[in-house]
């Protein structure tokens, strides 16, 4: 028998169930290789992370025949806290790239299809599904989606001129646009969202997290899952002032704060966002499933079903479509070729669909130690080093990308005498190696040459606590052993996020090149977090591009510096929040008047995402025809972009 993997298919499913054919063979290796030297074995096992009662795979994957597959993960961030362990009683969550328009997936026995996004289709997959998949000649991706997201006005709406086109003569706010917002959650009785009769502004709210339905229709007319509300729903809420227990209303606030940046009509305290009379399609994706849920959704799962739901309601209403999105991951090449980047230029159909446009924040890790790059000689040794915590997490995951052209070695050591793990490089057989350090913690390493995504060498390496009540504290060292290098020798590390950062390198450390994912995909406008009046100042924490194959992103800069807007559980209060996740929808307001605009002129006037960067990038701020890491081509400036299509 062959490498079952393939020497082209994508790592991220050893993470989760390693090389055994069964749950059963990895417990008895796992018995009889237990305390062996871990510098001359490799201890390969199933679930080097957690038990399989634990990760919750025993059903699914018992009987898995993977055959041909090429197997894909979707650069997902673990879902916290700890214990916060997915089920996949329904199969894995995944997302499958067809050749054929109208491939369903119907005749596969165990897929369950949830969405479609051209040619990515989002779903479920047991293990059967998964060797059905294997043999679909219309099939040719299949990528794992992680559980994962992070969450990244009063002055500011004047900084970028939105006042003046608000007024007469442009006097434009928005009315003939939707604002599409996916977030953490969403005061529906906060009157930012309510219009000038105290109704409400929401078309529609999809909470993906919901379980008391009824859930919103895919294309077809099947129920997905979690709960849709309706307009009239939330009118009925505002009208009692009550909102439902599940709904709740937004404790965290973020999604509130976002929303009203980009949508939000004045009202006591709040000043008002940038376009004030849009109607507000919203997404509360379903990011962590707690342990003995049955459904995984993950990052780009829930994504993928969100945008398709979105694009619904835009085609329902006639209306074009701006959508904001500040939830990133970390993990993945950043250079646009992953499948959740594929989906998300879909969304645009390549920038070229008049009326649909992606607005993503840059991220916050620029200060964060989450990206570290470096240059490799020949026979040259590089010592790549980061800080863990004493932080209880389930899991860390790295991974490192370089031209497929060179030749490195890896092997990764525990802090103090925790061990090293055997050596790791292209010529080993298999290319994967997981097992147990001294001090409990168990790893797994694979390494994919020629990746499917870009032809680049992909490095990925998990982390658990294993035996240990914790991932061990201190100093872990990669060390790097250049054998042969014809390339420029660019070495690119990324971290995956978690809540509360427990892990940071402190060796080769670079701001640049920390964009968040999607925020590299082709069409999505990419957004970084100037001061709140605009005077030029990029904050320091605001993600730096470019993206690894040397795109300009992020396109412009807006202001994201303790931005005052709404406040959750208030009826008008207000709130000081930084970052550039308050960066993003001011752009995602100012698109929404421009193609609010356009739309009132006639539906052949509309734009597309391509035509929209590029006059949004020509009308900024500071515009020189030269573009820089930290704040793209220049500051939004609403006005100006408006007059271009005067």
């Amino acid at each position: 028998m062959g490498d079952r993997y393939g020497p082209t298919v994508d790592s991220y499913l050893f993470h989760l169930i390693g090389e055994e054919e069964s749950v059963a063979a990895f417990k008895d290796k796992l018995a009889a290789t237990a305390g062996e030297n871990l510098a001359t074995t490799a201890n390969l096992g199933l679930e080097h992370l957690e038990s399989a009662a634990e990760l919750g795979i025993e059903g699914v994957l018992e009987e898995a025949d993977l055959g041909e597959i090429e197997l894909f993960d979707g650069e997902g961030l673990p879902a916290e806290p700890l214990d916060d362990t997915p089920s996949y009683e329904l199969g894995i969550p995944v997302l499958v790239q067809v050749r054929q328009a109208k491939w369903t997936g119907a005749d596969i026995d165990g897929f369950t299809p949830s969405s479609r996004i051209g040619d990515v289709v989002a779903g479920h997959a047991t293990a059967a599904a998964i060797g059905g998949l294997s043999d679909d000649p219309d099939v040719f991706r299949v990528d794992v989606s992680r559980d994962a997201g992070e969450e990244e006005l009063d002055v500011s709406v004047a900084a970028v001129h939105g006042d003046a086109v608000h007024a007469p003569p442009v006097a434009e706010k928005g009315a003939h646009a939707l604002i599409g917002v996916i977030d953490g959650g969403l005061d529906v009785l906060h009157e930012a969202f309510h219009d000038e009769n105290g109704r409400t502004r929401i078309v529609q709210l999809w909470d993906q997290t919901g379980t008391t339905g009824p859930a919103p229709p895919d294309d077809d007319g099947n129920p997905l899952y979690g709960t849709l509300y309706t307009a009239a729903n939330i009118d009925q809420f505002i009208a009692t002032g009550v909102v439902s227990a599940e709904l709740g209303r937004d404790p965290k606030g973020h999604g509130t704060h976002v929303t009203s940046i980009a949508a939000g009509r004045a009202g006591g305290a709040f000043y008002g966002g940038l376009a004030p009379e849009a109607r507000i399609a919203f997404v509360k994706p379903k990011l962590d499933t707690p342990a003995g849920d049955p459904r995984s959704i993950g990052y780009s799962t829930g994504h993928v079903d969100a945008l398709a739901f979105l694009d619904r309601v835009a085609r329902d209403l006639g209306v074009p479509i701006s959508v904001n999105i500040s939830l990133g991951m970390n993990a993945g090449a950043h250079d646009g070729t992953s499948t959740l980047e594929s989906a998300f230029d879909n969304f645009t159909s390549g920038g070229r669909m008049p009326g649909r446009v992606l607005v993503k924040s840059a991220g916050n890790a620029a200060s964060q130690g989450l990206h570290a790059a470096f240059q490799i000689g020949q026979e040259q040794v590089i010592h790549l080093q980061w800080n863990s915590k004493n932080v209880i997490r389930k899991d860390d995951v790295i991974e490192i990308w370089f031209n497929s052209s060179d030749d490195l070695a890896f092997a990764l050591s525990a802090p103090g005498s925790g061990g090293t793990t055997a050596l790791l490089d292209r010529n080993s057989t298999p290319p994967r190696i997981n097992g147990s350090f001294t001090n409990g913690n168990l790893y797994s390493i694979a390494l994919d040459r020629f990746h499917r995504d870009n032809g680049d060498t992909r490095l990925s390496l998990r982390v658990t606590r294993g035996s240990a009540p914790r991932i061990a504290p201190g100093i872990w060292t990669l060390r790097v052993e250049a054998r042969s290098v014809p390339s420029a020798g660019l070495v690119h590390a990324w971290i995956e996020r978690h809540r509360d950062m427990p892990v940071e390198f402190i060796t080769q450390v670079s701001s640049d090149g920390t964009l968040s994912i999607p925020g590299t995909a082709n069409t999505v406008i990419s957004v970084a977090a100037l001061d709140r009046p605009m005077q030029g100042q990029v904050m320091s924490f605001s993600s730096r591009g470019a993206t690894r194959d040397g795109r300009p992103r992020p396109d412009i800069g807006a202001p994201g510096h303790n931005i005052e807007a709404a406040k959750s559980g208030t009826a008008t209060g207000v709130i000081a929040m930084p970052g550039t996740s308050m960066a993003a929808p001011h752009v995602t307001g100012a698109l929404a008047l421009l193609m609010s605009q356009q739309q009132a002129t006639g539906p052949n006037a509309q734009l597309n995402a391509n035509q929209i960067r590029a006059a949004l990038n020509q009308s900024s701020r500071g515009f020189n025809g030269h573009w820089n890491t930290a704040r793209g081509w220049g500051m939004l400036d609403i006005e100006a972009l408006l007059a271009l299509f005067d």
